[in-house]
């Protein structure tokens, strides 16, 4: 008889601000499956637990880059996150680290006021 056939089995993991690396966080909000937390100390919000890298493939291999944020509402979005943004900005640059549409925050159109700021 063959010996038994071991499967790895992944499983999420609880992880601590990558800010401030507070372990301490309440829940902001859930959705497909997946929680937002936000860290009591900095404000941090972020996925946790962290999903499986299986859970991240079966995830964006659902997702439609051409049509999931195509439309009138995608320059709207677009304005509101580079607000949010400026809202945490004081002085310097801003660092793009990704818009989660291959669509850097640099192709918005920013506002007259804003750019000598």
């Amino acid at each position: 008889m063959a010996a038994p056939r071991l499967v790895r089995i992944e499983t999420r993991t609880t992880v601590e601000c990558r800010i401030c690396g507070s372990p301490h966080f309440v829940e902001y909000l859930e959705g497909r499956g997946f929680r937002i937390v936000e860290c009591v100390d900095c404000g941090l919000r972020y996925v946790n637990p962290q999903p499986t890298n299986r859970e991240l493939r079966e995830f964006y291999a659902g997702f439609d880059l051409e049509n999931t944020w195509r439309g009138d509402e995608e320059e709207r979005f677009d304005r509101a996150m580079w607000d949010f943004v400026l809202g945490f900005r004081r002085s310097g640059s801003i660092l793009d680290v990704g818009s989660s549409r291959a669509r850097p925050m640099g192709s918005i159109t920013i506002p007259e006021r804003l750019k000598s700021s």
